[in-house]
């Protein structure tokens, strides 16, 4: 009788690689600046300004990837729709408060509760 061998599944190494797609694309993006541009950074996309929230995407989206994957084994969704929840819930936060101390004392928290939020409402619209 031959040993049964089990294989990962396939979620999982999809998963995976959809990670290091990510992590591959956003190599060349720029890494959070200090303190002065930073704020100023915020205060443009509170203001409005589209390049200014393009370029805080750019920023962020490492500190987003991190949080969906600490998220993405609980759930079935495909890794960018959890990239993207996180990223709603950074601008939306960002919109709503462009107190500077608030910012870096919650911004971590409203990415993750993007992700977890559209997790949540995907698994009740199954159940």
């Amino acid at each position: 009788m031959r040993p049964l061998k089990m294989n990962q599944p396939t979620i999982v190494n999809s998963r995976q690689q959809e990670i290091e797609q990510y992590i591959a694309a956003i190599g060349g993006y720029e890494i959070m600046p200090d303190g002065k541009e930073l704020s100023a950074i915020i205060k443009a996309v509170c203001e409005g300004d589209e390049a200014a929230t393009e370029k805080a995407k750019r920023i962020w989206l490492r500190t987003i990837i991190y949080i969906a994957t600490q998220c993405a084994p609980s759930t079935h969704l495909p890794f960018d729709v959890l990239v993207a929840a996180g990223m709603e819930g950074l601008l939306k936060f960002i919109h709503s408060s462009p107190d500077e101390d608030k910012f870096f004392s919650f911004y971590v928290w409203n990415i993750k509760q993007g992700i977890l939020g559209r997790i949540k409402e995907n698994s009740s619209n199954i159940a």
